[in-house]
């Protein structure tokens, strides 16, 4: 998705995408992310924009936070998955 640091071309991102998977007529999206911080904004945003558009989302991200939390939350997104969380 990329990680503009202007906040209009952040929420352009999340729309462009959400927009684009609407078009397909996509029942469901999986994306992913590494990193975090500010990429936790666009990543949270894109999540938000896919959703109102009645699209089931799932969301992979590595790695979060010790707290198994984005930098942002949102009331939408209900689970994370730490795709770095390696259990012995």
């Amino acid at each position: 998705v990329g990680t503009p640091q202007d906040n209009r071309l952040k929420h352009l991102v999340g729309w462009r995408t959400a927009t684009w998977l609407e078009a397909m007529r996509t029942d469901g999206a999986i994306i992913s992310a590494d990193g975090w911080g500010n990429s936790d904004v666009d990543y949270a945003n894109t999540m938000f924009e896919i959703g109102e558009r009645g699209i089931t989302i799932v969301g992979l991200k590595t790695p979060l936070l010790p707290t198994g939390n984005l930098i942002c939350q949102h009331r939408k997104i209900l689970t994370m998955i730490n795709s770095s969380d390696s259990r012995e």
